[in-house]
């Protein structure tokens, strides 16, 4: 098994900048799912409402 050389990777990165610049605009342009807490989940309750399994609703 090769390694794989500190350059080979900077070439690659420099090789497919304007790609991954791309692509990681597009990722951080997902909504994230992380909301601010709103005493629900002291309570058992999830963001959406919804009630962890076996305890009822």
């Amino acid at each position: 098994m090769s390694s794989i050389g500190v350059e080979a990777i900077r070439e690659a990165v420099e090789a497919r900048a304007e790609e991954i610049i791309e692509w990681v605009q597009t990722l951080i342009r997902f909504p994230s799912e992380n909301r601010y807490p709103d005493g629900r989940a002291s309570a058992g309750i999830c963001s959406r409402g919804v009630p962890p399994a076996g305890l009822g609703s």
